[in-house]
């Protein structure tokens, strides 16, 4: 196992920052630049993981991921209303022989396929774009008996024929059902369904004989569904860097904006008064793939953002830079962070702290997460 100074040594070697510049002597009536020079850095020694910290789980709309599990102390459910069934007077006309539900997987962190989870009835009405976890607080019914099974990547469960044929005679009380991994005392373990959102909708397959023997199949997707989440360890804070979706958990970077200052003009030769006048081209922060101790990636790519801290002892009093660039994450290699905007104003002297902090564009959405190796101090 490798001790803190160690690892205190290596990330002073590839923690870093890529810095293109231009910059200028001369005076212009029309601005700095004229005359460009163009320099290309890489400091180290100058980037530092203050700490990460979770914030506050809201609903995310249209959400094309369905969690269910528990993972990172954050617990999910997923929600399901099918309210396009056939009327009364279908029903009087046959004979319901299955009621089949079908999940398209699209990641977990399981290895078997022997997850079982638990359904349970909805009692009250819900909208998926505003449904939470503590709205459905108190308003959950009996549990549905049921067994399941996977084919490849799709799970499959019945639905007793009893709960279709309430939903359609009590359409108006339709409040569908919820699903959850069958324990949640363990944060080990997720799952995620494509939601009705994407191409792999969930579907309900009903088949059923009519009264001249004629069988039939009937298909029906959702017409809510959702996921619930609910942090069971809020306000937890990290000494090293965590970003994710579920539950939003950002990581703050500082950097010694005098030593940078300080770089540029015993290295590049710059002038202590033409500091402001920098432009910078492209930053990038660098963290090498060894710093990155695990990850789950729900569509392959977590697309990153930096914002600026107003205030260190509020955290959400924060702004964005327009023009900013994205950053994205694949799973290998570095992780490069793009900061162009935030260090250029913070070279002019433009920001109240030299910290920001660096989040997920799609926060809510999955279990996406990236967590980095834990040795920062």
């Amino acid at each position: 196992m490798i001790g803190r100074k160690k690892i205190f040594k290596y990330l002073t070697i590839i923690i870093g920052l890529l810095l293109i510049i231009s910059c200028s002597n001369k005076k212009s009536p029309f601005g700095y630049n004229q005359g460009f020079e163009i320099k290309i850095d890489t400091l180290t020694n100058i980037v530092d993981i203050k700490k990460s910290y979770s914030d506050t789980i809201y609903n995310y709309p249209e959400d094309p991921v369905l969690s269910i599990g528990n993972f990172h102390e954050i617990e999910t459910k997923s929600l399901f209303r099918f309210l396009t069934l056939p009327d009364t007077t279908w029903l009087d006309s046959v004979t319901i022989n299955s009621c089949k539900i079908s999940l398209t997987r699209r990641g977990t962190n399981s290895e078997s396929d022997d997850t079982q989870f638990n359904l349970t009835k909805i009692k009250k009405s819900w909208l998926e774009n505003t449904v939470t976890w503590d709205s459905l607080n108190g308003y959950w019914g009996e549990a549905i008996d049921t067994d399941f099974s996977y084919v490849e990547d799709t799970l499959y469960f019945d639905l007793p024929d009893t709960l279709l044929k309430y939903w359609i005679e009590n359409d108006t009380i339709n409040y569908g059902f919820g699903m959850e991994m069958e324990s949640t005392n363990t944060d080990s373990i997720f799952t995620e369904f494509y939601s009705s959102e994407e191409g792999y909708s969930p579907e309900l397959i009903i088949l059923s004989t009519g009264d001249s023997g004629i069988d039939d199949t009937l298909t029906f997707y959702p017409s809510k569904d959702a996921t619930i989440a609910k942090n069971n360890s809020p306000d937890t804070e990290y000494n090293y860097g965590f970003i994710a979706n579920l539950p939003p958990f950002r990581t703050i970077f500082e950097i010694d904006i005098d030593s940078l200052k300080n770089h540029l003009i015993k290295n590049d030769s710059i002038n202590p008064t033409d500091i402001e006048k920098i432009s910078i081209n492209r930053a990038d922060i660098i963290l090498d793939s060894l710093l990155i101790q695990e990850s789950y990636l729900t569509n392959d790519m977590m697309t990153l953002y930096p914002y600026y801290i107003n205030d260190t002892t509020n955290y959400d009093d924060f702004g964005y830079i327009p023009g900013t660039d994205n950053s994205y994450y694949t799973g290998s290699d570095s992780l490069e962070l793009n900061i162009s905007g935030i260090l250029q104003a913070q070279l002019r002297d433009l920001l109240e702290t030299d910290q920001f902090f660096v989040k997920s564009k799609y926060e809510n959405k999955d279990y996406s997460y990236i967590k980095f190796t834990q040795e920062f101090e």
